[in-house]
């Protein structure tokens, strides 16, 4: 099942995009 791991690793790095963001915009 690569397409799963491949949407985990995908929403794993989206999640953390955001929270980067997030705290860039609210100090």
């Amino acid at each position: 099942m690569h397409c799963l791991r491949m949407v985990l690793i995908t929403v794993v790095l989206f999640v953390g995009l955001t929270s980067v963001y997030s705290q860039h915009i609210s100090p």
